[in-house]
């Protein structure tokens, strides 16, 4: 078994347990790798947008995701996107993935 070495925490992974081609150990590293987290402010989500809707979304193993929910539950500590319901952006920017930049939605 051939290790690889992630792109963003630069620890070791057995590339097997994900899709071919994986640069990352993990949703949360392929999470940073895709927002600009350097700045005050919002950060924004510098990979695929939706047309649709205008946010940012991620696709792994398969799956495709909303960016901003991998950093609301990154941001506060969720271990799963289903622990928590729908959120809402408080800053006006669907693009913005920083998780103190989003609220649970009571509706």
């Amino acid at each position: 078994m051939k290790e690889f070495i992630c792109q963003e925490c630069q620890k070791k992974f057995d590339r097997e347990k994900f899709r071919v081609g994986h640069k990352y150990c993990s949703i949360e590293c392929f999470f940073w790798s895709g927002v600009n987290y350097h700045r005050k402010g919002c950060w924004p989500w510098q990979k695929r947008v939706s047309k649709k809707k205008g946010y940012g979304t991620i696709r792994w193993q398969g799956v495709e995701v909303a960016a901003h929910r991998v950093g609301y539950a990154a941001w506060h500590g969720h271990k799963s996107l289903g622990d928590f319901g729908n959120i809402y952006n408080t800053c006006g920017d669907r693009t913005c993935c920083r998780g103190d930049h989003w609220e649970e939605s009571s509706r």
